[in-house]
């Protein structure tokens, strides 16, 4: 197995990411909208384990949470505006948008989707929950400034050849070692079916090495339907 040499902060993630359920009922906190949003992105090329990674972290959210507890939806065709409408009036929401540098976005869409705190406490009627946003990226340039500066966190899952992005993953990692770290489990995930567990993660107060195995089951729901997207939006539209 290739020689890791940065530390494993998969227990700082999940405690940052997946917060205790009392602080997420936070009803008594002296604010009108407790409602908690957190942006991840993931960085990596087509097949390099994106929807895998998001996949997994719904599990860990129904481990802690309760099935009945989380809604997850998908929308692969990198649809902000169908994940706004797919809320669901449940303590966890997570949302998924792969595929979203491949869709010209909307800038009314994308301006909502960095409110959904206050979009879900109006269409819900609630001061407290938990929105976890996951956007799949395939490259940085020239996507919307929005996609490239409103997150908690992103993870990278490869790194690239292309010198703005690989400018922009040596500004956002710092550490050289975490590039030559991920360039080596990139090269060993062939013979090493571990290496696709591991991607590198760079958040606010911690990066390092994430290690998150696949989940046994396939837990991401579509977008609502048409039908149901229009009751959703006549709460709050």
């Amino acid at each position: 197995m290739y020689k890791l040499s940065v530390r494993d902060v998969t227990p700082e993630f999940i405690r940052s990411f997946f917060p205790n359920e009392s602080i997420i009922k936070a009803k008594s906190l002296p604010y009108s909208n407790n409602v908690i949003f957190k942006n991840i992105v993931i960085y990596g090329y087509p097949g390099s384990g994106k929807t895998t990674l998001a996949n997994s972290m719904v599990e860990m959210a129904v481990n802690k949470y309760g099935s009945r507890n989380v809604n997850a939806r998908m929308d692969e065709d990198g649809g902000l505006g169908k994940l706004i409408d797919s809320l669901d009036k449940k303590l966890v929401n997570i949302l998924f948008s792969d595929n979203t540098t491949l869709v010209k976005q909307d800038k009314k869409v994308l301006s909502d989707y960095f409110k959904m705190r206050n979009i879900y406490k109006h269409m819900f009627d609630t001061n407290y929950g938990y929105i976890l946003s996951i956007i799949a990226l395939h490259r940085y340039h020239g996507i919307p400034i929005e996609l490239r500066t409103c997150l908690d966190g992103i993870i990278f899952r490869d790194t690239s050849l292309n010198p703005y992005d690989r400018r922009i993953i040596e500004q956002f990692t710092g550490d050289n070692r975490l590039i030559k770290v991920l360039n080596g489990c990139i090269e060993g995930r062939i013979e090493d079916k571990k290496l696709m567990n591991i991607s590198i993660f760079v958040g606010r107060m911690f990066s390092g090495l994430l290690i998150i195995p696949p989940s046994s089951q396939y837990l991401f729901k579509e977008p609502l339907t048409l039908l149901e997207m229009l009751e959703q939006t006549k709460r709050w539209r």
